[in-house]
């Protein structure tokens, strides 16, 4: 079964820097400092729409970028035996890892 994300959303496979316990607790350590919410983009719906109801040039990434953003915030997607999913609104996204940079 194939899922492509509607216009303005991203479908990201979930990816996590945090120790989490078993039973889905984040383990006290790593609390103090834990980074933004990330994951691989796995499918870009079209472009999304602007207030105006105009259409967006671009998507904000591309398939394969890892995609940071606000905690909180998407649709969380669970298939028993794959990885975590989530489906993400364009403006949720913070940032965008850029191999380029240090």
């Amino acid at each position: 079964m194939k899922i492509l994300p509607l216009p303005g959303k991203l479908l990201l496979k979930l990816s996590s820097d945090h120790e989490v316990s078993a039973g889905g607790i984040i383990l006290a350590k790593s609390i103090k400092k834990m980074p933004p919410e990330k994951g691989v983009a796995i499918a870009i719906g079209p472009p999304g729409y602007d207030e105006k109801h105009k259409q967006r040039a671009q998507a904000v990434a591309k398939v394969g970028d890892t995609v940071y953003f606000k905690k909180g915030f998407g649709v969380k997607w669970y298939v028993p035996g794959q990885p975590k999913r989530m489906f993400l609104d364009e403006k949720d996204v913070i940032g965008v890892e850029d191999e380029n940079t240090e």
